[in-house]
């Protein structure tokens, strides 16, 4: 499943922000990053821009017919136990940008292309450095389209502000009880978190309340 190679997750209680799809609350900031991974029994804490929004424009001028799926927009973390790069590279230049194996497809965009995106901001220009797809050879995981931006970039285009992200993923150290570690991270972070564990958010997605947001 898609939440099987998550530990924890935390990002702000979205509640309001679902239902009025505007930032109701302040995203959590890069400096909260440091405050989870002085947790004991945290490994790493990552800031992730994962949210629904990133249009891109086809060759014909037109947005690109959604498959189904959200359109995402995210920070570009690397390839990880989900993500496999399949050509090229992630973006390093606030100008490039990877996109998943089925807007290349759909869209008939390679590496060394120029890709135009519709996001918060106004239309921008990119140049395909990479294209990804995910564990087991799929293109996608639910019919979602991913552009993954730098993460300055991430942040300014799909969350008005740079320096915060909406979720923080965060690895345990072997050995760890998720559970503790979880509520030890949700006491640094208070109230207007919510801190859950990959099992916690697969069943949420599974009732069909998970955020879109918490997607990875």
């Amino acid at each position: 499943g898609i939440f099987e190679y998550t530990d924890l997750q935390a990002s702000q209680k979205a509640e309001v922000r679902r239902l009025t799809r505007a930032p109701a609350q302040p995203h959590p900031p890069a400096g909260d990053l440091g405050k989870v991974e002085a947790v004991p029994g945290v490994t790493k804490a990552t800031g992730q821009v994962f949210t629904d929004g990133a249009r891109v424009i086809g060759k014909n001028g037109k947005v690109l017919a959604s498959a189904g799926g959200p359109r995402f927009g995210a920070n570009w973390l690397g390839e990880n136990e989900l993500i496999k790069l399949r050509e090229g590279r992630g973006p390093t230049a606030d100008n490039e940008v990877a996109i998943s194996a089925n807007i290349a497809k759909r869209g008939g965009f390679a590496i060394g292309d120029q890709i135009s995106v519709l996001t918060a901001l106004p239309k921008q220009t990119f140049t395909v450095v990479g294209i990804f797809g995910y564990v087991g050879g799929r293109d996608s995981l639910a019919r979602e389209t991913t552009v993954a931006f730098t993460e300055r970039v991430a942040q300014t285009s799909m969350l008005r502000e740079p320096g915060v992200f909406n979720a923080i993923d965060i690895k345990v150290d072997d050995g760890a009880s998720l559970t503790e570690v979880r509520d030890r991270i949700a006491a640094v972070l208070g109230p207007t978190y919510q801190v859950q564990t990959g099992k916690e958010l697969a069943d949420a997605s599974a009732e069909g309340i998970g955020q879109a947001l918490s997607f990875f």
